[in-house]
């Protein structure tokens, strides 16, 4: 199959999607990445990279990875900061898949951080009509509030309205954790399925 990976963060950036990518590609699967310019944990752009706005790099085992520009100063810019960030990804992901989804059999995204970041299946699913599966290492909108987002009606109402729309755009959900499912099923009817992390290489 060819597959499209969405990931907030990818090679050189060190997280388990590398390994996930290594090994689809080595069982025979045409593998395309969908990411940002790297810059994780230093908030600063790797060596070697560029902060354009669109750009093909191929760099990690000659597969094709895209990437939209890294919106910086999260670290240090306080939670306004952060959200741009968010926001930015989501946007330019969802711009990028609205062109170039067509191209793929199936897409899997690997969920860390804010779920803002899986937007872009919206337009991958329901546009372009394409499988998508999610593996979710974090639960929102728990983690919004444990930042210390005020509880509101009208938040309370906002959130669940954008994580049941992103979840509509998956086929299967797979959580990192078991403690996950029960917060999970709150939003969506569909599958939801343990899969365990592994250590890294």
């Amino acid at each position: 199959m060819k597959i499209l990976i969405l990931t907030e963060r990818f090679f050189p950036e060190e997280f388990l999607i590398n390994d996930l990518v290594s090994e689809l590609k080595k069982h025979g699967h045409e593998i395309e990445v969908l990411t940002q310019v790297p810059s994780y944990p230093k908030d600063a752009i790797f060596e070697g990279y560029q902060n354009k706005l669109f750009q093909t790099t191929h760099e990690y085992l000659e597969i094709p990875v895209h990437r939209v520009r890294t919106v910086l100063g999260y670290n240090s810019g306080g939670m306004k900061r952060k959200i741009v960030n968010y926001i930015s990804f989501a946007f330019l992901t969802s711009l990028w898949a609205l062109f170039n989804g067509w191209k793929y059999d199936k897409v899997f995204t690997y969920h860390t951080g804010p779920l803002s970041m899986a937007s872009a299946a919206i337009i991958l699913h329901f546009v372009w009509w394409r499988k998508c599966i999610i593996w979710t290492q974090d639960v929102w909108p728990d983690t919004v509030y444990s930042y210390g987002v005020k509880k509101t009606f009208l938040m309370d109402l906002f959130l669940t309205i954008v994580v049941k729309t992103i979840y509509s755009a998956y086929q299967k959900i797979l959580v990192s954790s078991p403690c996950f499912i029960k917060i999970i099923k709150q939003y969506t009817s569909k599958d939801i399925i343990f899969v365990p992390q592994w250590n890294a290489k």
